[in-house]
């Protein structure tokens, strides 16, 4: 009787840590979910290849933005088009999809910069520090964005 008694408890004590477990990690996750919800804007971009780093040219008078919203609705401003793309997270990877923007023609300097928004497709895990987030792509570019302040 008393091997059954501490084989119960020992399965207790495991039910409770594995519950304790993953109420801990769905906070974790809702507060990085929570965390990225917001207005970003691109920084400056990152051709590994080369390993140059490009910095988005504070004269355009124009950002690049994209903002995570709590649907998993991404809206995306470019230098003179914009667009929507939907999104998923789950610990630290994230997934774009349905990337869409207008076909309006751009001058040269801002659409390149804008064409980067194509790149979201690319992304298969980022990494959030602070007010800046890195969206770490398999492709050849990888995009860095900070917190958008009004």
């Amino acid at each position: 009787m008393k091997k059954i008694t501490f084989i119960l408890i020992i399965i207790q004590l495991l039910c409770l840590s594995l519950f304790y477990y993953s109420c801990a990690k769905n906070s974790l996750d809702n507060a990085t979910n929570e965390e990225l919800i917001g207005i970003w804007q691109l920084d400056s971009v990152k051709y590994k290849q080369d390993n140059i780093v490009k910095e988005f040219p504070d004269t355009l008078g124009k950002m690049i933005l994209v903002e995570l919203t709590n649907s998993s609705i991404v809206n995306l401003t470019g230098y003179c088009n914009s667009g929507l793309a939907t999104y998923t997270v789950n610990d630290s990877k994230m997934k774009f999809d349905n990337i869409s923007l207008t076909e309006k023609a751009c001058p040269f300097i801002g659409g390149q910069w804008e064409g980067y928004l194509f790149e979201l497709i690319n992304v298969p895990s980022f990494d959030l520090n602070g007010n800046k987030l890195s969206l770490l792509t398999d492709s050849e570019i990888d995009l860095f964005l900070s917190k958008h302040m009004n």
